[in-house]
């Protein structure tokens, strides 16, 4: 385990050095209005079932002593090994964490650097979190679909559309009804991104766009 007492008024780094690679918390000046100990622990944690995400072995412990939560988003880098991840798909990698309440994950905005083996995510909420992968549903209910607001320049990994089941028609659409790129989901994996380009390879106006899902027996239409 890594701990270390952070000044409020300086950015700031907590890192857990591990033999298969390091987790490290990027803090912001004010992020918790006060002097606090940052701790980071491996956590053994058992995974509750859930059928829109797989998940991996390797899960962490965030958490202060004076058990409070940040005032703005802290950065979590995770590394992994291919033995972290054996049977997962690199490419869909997110880090997600586990509601202390419902006992239930909920994957963060994420960014995801297969050739260096991390996961980078922004959070509020200190937790339990684990590298995971999200898979297919069973039905449109639980579609999630980050970072929203979503920018192209920024977000370097495209907007992120999980928890989709294995059969699903995407299209993206103007707030004015015309259609603006149709998403390839061939894969049947509960993911899809769309790097946003329209159908001509250029990119998109800012503004709010609808993407449209549909599956065997449902639609759903969310703003982006």
């Amino acid at each position: 385990n890594s701990g270390l007492a952070v000044s409020d008024t300086e950015e700031a780094s907590v890192v857990l050095k591990r033999d298969t690679g390091e987790i490290r918390v990027n803090l912001a000046p004010e992020t918790f209005g006060q002097e606090v100990l940052i701790s980071i622990t491996t956590a053994a944690v058992s995974a509750p079932a859930d059928p829109g995400i797989i998940m991996s072995p390797l899960r962490v412990e965030i958490s202060t002593d004076l058990d409070i939560q940040p005032k703005k988003e802290i950065e979590l880098t995770i590394n992994y090994t291919d033995a972290d991840i054996l049977g997962m798909d690199e490419s869909k990698l997110a880090i997600a964490r586990q509601d202390p309440s419902s006992g239930k994950w909920i994957i963060l905005n994420c960014a995801v650097y297969p050739e260096q083996n991390r996961v980078v995510a922004r959070t509020n909420y200190l937790s339990v979190f684990s590298v995971v992968q999200p898979a297919a549903a069973a039905s449109l209910s639980g579609v999630r679909i980050y970072p929203n607001p979503y920018n192209p320049g920024r977000h370097v990994n495209g907007l992120k559309i999980i928890n989709l089941p294995a059969e699903a028609d995407l299209k993206i659409y103007s707030i004015n009804g015309e259609r603006v790129r149709e998403l390839n989901y061939a894969d049947q994996g509960g993911a899809a991104q769309w790097d946003g380009r329209n159908d001509r390879g250029g990119i998109v106006a800012s503004g709010v766009y609808l993407v449209l899902i549909n599956d065997d027996l449902t639609t759903r239409t969310i703003k982006v």
